[in-house]
């Protein structure tokens, strides 16, 4: 093919690519978006279409997790979790039957059951003997807090999404038990996986 040819037939997402790194370099989505700007999508691109025409080369794959925020998280961070929720309805109301806190909050009874097992686990609520729930102390709630924090640092995250390599012991643990992969309709996040490929222009 004449040089000049092959040359008009290159994107600008190659050129650039093709400018700025020398033959080898190792390359992935991540470099090309903090030196030229891409997007992940824009990287992508630009690596198959270079490879196609065997300017590059895959050099590896990697896989890792990632916690995507789902509405339902979002609408926790904004309205409270359940278990905030159900403190805050029985701080205004007093002890309370179960049905009259799923009513007043609009819950179902299987996540009102389940918030009301960890708050009582943690001693923040308890039963009383006429089946009351009660609160006995709000200030031991510190997955209620964990879990609120969790959701913030998500929101803030670019499109949702957290790594599970920048999340700390406690918040891998928290994130275990809110996070689905698949159904994620009922879960604050979804747990997917990521590939990761690494990659390098060619010698000419």
């Amino acid at each position: 093919m004449d040089p000049r040819s092959f040359l008009k037939g290159l994107h600008p997402l190659e050129i650039k690519v093709l400018l700025r790194y020398g033959p080898g370099e190792p390359l992935d989505a991540g470099r090309l978006a903090a030196d030229l700007g891409y997007v992940e999508g824009h990287a992508n691109q630009a690596q198959a279409w270079l490879s196609a025409k065997e300017l590059a080369a895959e050099t590896g794959r990697a896989s890792r997790a990632v916690y995507e925020l789902t509405p339902l998280g979002r609408a926790w961070l904004e309205s409270g979790t359940p278990e905030e929720r159900m403190v805050a309805f029985l701080t205004e109301h007093g002890p309370s039957a179960m049905p009259a806190i799923c009513q007043g909050i609009g819950m179902e009874q299987k996540d009102a059951g389940s918030a009301f097992g960890r708050l009582s686990k943690e001693g923040v609520l308890a039963m009383s003997p006429d089946k009351l729930v009660t609160v006995a102390d709000p200030s031991r709630s510190r997955r209620s807090a964990a879990l609120k924090a969790l959701l913030a640092k998500a929101a803030a995250a670019e499109g949702g999404i957290l790594e599970e390599a920048d999340l700390d012991p406690a918040e891998k643990a928290l994130m275990s038990e809110v996070a689905r992969k698949r159904g994620s309709g009922d879960a604050a996040f979804r747990a997917a996986e990521r590939e990761t490929v690494t990659w390098a222009l060619s010698p000419v």
